[in-house]
């Protein structure tokens, strides 16, 4: 699995776990910009 991949299945983990009518809000404070770049281009805007 690349990066990518990992942050992916991590976010579709979390999603699930959550209601819908929830917010996910995603936290990067200590991680790269490049998982934040993923995270984009994974549709997340919060």
């Amino acid at each position: 699995m690349n990066r990518r991949d990992d942050i992916a299945a991590a976010l579709a983990a979390v999603k699930s776990k959550i209601p819908s009518e929830k917010t996910l809000i995603v936290v990067t404070k200590t991680f790269p910009l490049s998982d934040i770049e993923i995270l984009y281009q994974l549709g997340e805007r919060n």
